[in-house]
């Protein structure tokens, strides 16, 4: 939780706009895995959400939808921050492109 928290209050101070008001309250959530098994419960991917695209704060489309996000290939790198600025090196999520958990986080 402390991830999406942090992920929500930079894309607040960025003045990004909520789009979908049903992730449990963020808009914005961490694109990563720790005590779940995968990105799919962690973004509580199980059907019941709207189709959704998602972008990077600048508007280039990165999937289609939830599916075409954990699909192993995304359309455009996520390789810049919530301000438009460019990001370089690795992000490490603990999943991989289909969004399972790589490895267990030791508590």
């Amino acid at each position: 939780l402390g991830a999406d928290v942090k992920c929500q209050s930079a894309a607040q101070d960025a003045l990004l706009v909520n789009v979908v008001e049903s992730l449990d309250d963020y808009t914005y959530k961490a694109y990563m895995t720790s005590m779940s098994p995968s990105l799919k419960s962690h973004l509580k991917i199980d059907g019941s959400l709207p189709s959704i695209c998602f972008e990077t704060s600048t508007g280039i489309r990165i999937a289609d939808s939830y599916a075409d996000l954990l699909d192993g290939e995304i359309d455009h790198p996520i390789n810049i921050d919530e301000h438009g600025n460019p990001v370089m090196g690795i992000a490490w999520t603990n999943a991989n492109a289909h969004g399972d958990q790589v490895s267990p986080l030791e508590t």
